[in-house]
Parts: C-alpha cells; sequence; structure tokens
C-alpha cells in the first residue's frame, strides 16, 4: 500500500487549448503497454479485481470519481477529479470505483497487455494470495527489480532499434567488462550456447573423432556441436 501515490502531469494551457503528455518511465513508473477509457458510467460501482503483473495508472481525463484501494488488511479512498493526475496503482491491490460524475470519463494506462489469467476476479481468492506472500526480510527483491527496470528496457529497446543483437558497441563493452571481472584478457558474446561451444572447439583445433568433456545442462548443445565438428 506504500507504493499507492497520486502522479501529477505537466499540463500546458493556452488560448488553444490543454495539452498533458505523458510517457514511459518519464510520467509514469513503467513501460506503457496498453491503454483503454471508460465513460458512459452509470451508478453502479466498477472494478472488483487485482492484478498479479499489472501495474495501473488512472486519471480522470473528464469528471471525477472515487476509488477505494486494499490489500486484505489495510484500506485507502482517492477522490480523482483532475485530469492532470493520476493514481498509480501497483501489482497485488484490489479496486473498487465508484461515485461517478455524469461526465466522467476515466483513462487507463497499463503495464501488461491484456490477460485474463493475470486477473483476480474472487475476493477470497485475492486473500489467498496475499496469505501465500512470503517476502524475504531485509530484502525487497521488487523494489530491486523496479529500481533497475527502466535502465534494463531502455538498454534492450537501444539494441533492438540499433539491430545489435550479436554485434555492437553495447556487446563489446559487455566483453571487455566481464573479461575484465572474470580475470581474463578476452571475453567473447554469442547469439547462443551451441555457437560458442563450435567457436571453443575451433579454437582447441580438434581433429575429427577426437573427444571432449563439457558440464550438465548443455545436452542439446553439445549434440548440435558433435555433429558440426564430428567430435564425440
Amino acid at each position: 500500500m506504500d507504493d499507492i501515490k497520486i502522479i501529477t502531469f505537466f499540463k500546458r494551457e493556452d488560448i488553444r487549448g490543454v495539452l498533458i503528455p505523458i510517457e514511459s518511465y518519464k510520467h509514469v513508473p513503467f513501460n506503457m503497454e496498453r491503454v483503454f477509457f471508460i465513460k458512459n458510467l452509470d451508478e453502479y460501482p466498477r472494478g472488483f479485481h487485482a492484478h498479479l503483473k499489472t501495474e495501473q495508472v488512472l486519471v480522470p481525463i473528464t469528471g471525477s470519481f472515487k476509488i477505494e484501494l486494499t490489500d486484505g488488511k489495510d484500506v485507502q479512498t482517492y477522490n480523482l477529479t483532475k485530469d492532470n493526475e493520476g493514481l498509480y496503482i501497483p501489482v497485488g491491490i484490489w479496486l473498487k470505483m465508484y461515485d461517478y460524475s455524469r461526465d466522467c470519463i476515466i483513462f487507463v494506462i497499463c503495464s501488461y497487455e491484456y490477460d485474463e489469467k493475470e486477473y483476480i476476479r474472487n475476493f477470497g481468492d485475492f486473500l489467498k494470495y496475499h496469505a501465500r506472500q512470503s517476502p524475504i526480510k531485509c530484502f525487497d527483491l521488487q523494489q530491486q527489480t523496479n529500481s533497475i527496470k527502466k535502465e534494463l528496457y531502455n538498454s534492450i529497446k537501444n539494441v533492438i532499434d540499433n539491430n545489435a543483437f550479436v554485434l555492437g558497441k553495447d556487446l563489446r563493452t559487455f566483453e571487455d567488462e566481464f573479461a575484465k571481472y572474470i580475470g581474463t584478457k578476452f571475453c567473447v558474446g554469442y547469439s547462443n550456447g551451441t555457437a560458442a561451444m563450435v567457436c571453443a572447439l575451433k579454437a582447441l583445433q580438434l581433429h575429427p573423432g577426437n573427444g571432449y568433456h563439457s558440464r550438465t545442462g548443455f545436452h542439446r548443445a553439445n549434440g548440435c556441436v558433435c555433429r558440426h565438428e564430428k567430435a564425440r
């Protein structure tokens, strides 16, 4: 519940109208994978679910509404009324939306694509889910993951955008730094284990029929390498 928070977006307003930009990681604390809006609301409450994977930000782009959040123990209630303010909801939080204004439109920003399997729609199941959670004392893995998520996402995106899956500056930097870390002169990156083993065997200049020993866990790679290098 401590991670729930109000996010205020930059709002540019002049005689031409209003502009409110929202970008991944810059304005919301995740990569946006899905957005949708809810409108023409009646008096009945909505929601009544939690997510196993999806983080959300809810924004009343028109009108207002109230939302009640709980982790099964504590309860927090918010009255959302501003089009440049969104409520950040982390995973594992049960929500109920209600008391909509007549003109209410709710804009929902999600960190995960739609997947019905990651919804919890029964409150009893929700309580069981939280009862099964056993955090490791003195080490918050979720917090550690969130601290590097933006950097990791941007790095992967740059590699994909630059088409540098095997070659490129990022790989060369990793090879140099990893070589220093393990105390060797060189480190060579490969796309998969089979390619790496073929390279190693070629460097050893083995002859057809020669044998080699490999650690467990490379069963498929071993078979491919043996056929490729005619080793045993």
